[in-house]
């Protein structure tokens, strides 16, 4: 799961980097592309109190958090370039149904993190 998280966690920032470095130029969508780089210190940081003792929830509550606020952020972003921008691009729908939940693991895993 650890690999798996990290992955994911740095397949979403890298993606949502590309889009707006080759797509979207738009200064609010650079600022919420950027803001997925400060989140994967916080899968890499899950992975361990999660592999260590599985039951601990401030390991899971840091690794779901860091793994899918990138993933929410890259699917958004890839998302709008595709139905906002005009864009034709592969697997838009897979992005714009990510885009719809994902938001919500998300924030509630940094939400119940920084309430601990």
């Amino acid at each position: 799961m650890g690999r798996v998280g990290i992955a994911l966690a740095a397949l979403g920032a890298g993606l949502s980097l590309v889009v707006v470095a080759v797509w979207d130029h738009d200064p609010y969508a650079i600022l919420i592309a950027a803001e997925t780089i400060p989140m994967l210190p916080l899968a890499i940081i899950g992975v361990s109190p999660v592999h260590a003792a599985p039951r601990n929830v401030v390991g899971w509550l840091l690794l779901v958090g860091g793994v899918f606020m990138p993933v929410a952020t890259a699917s958004y972003l890839y998302a709008r370039v595709v139905f906002d921008r005009g864009h034709d691009l592969p697997l838009a729908h897979l992005a714009g149904w990510l885009d719809g939940w994902s938001w919500v693991p998300a924030q509630l895993g940094v939400a119940l993190f920084a309430a601990l």
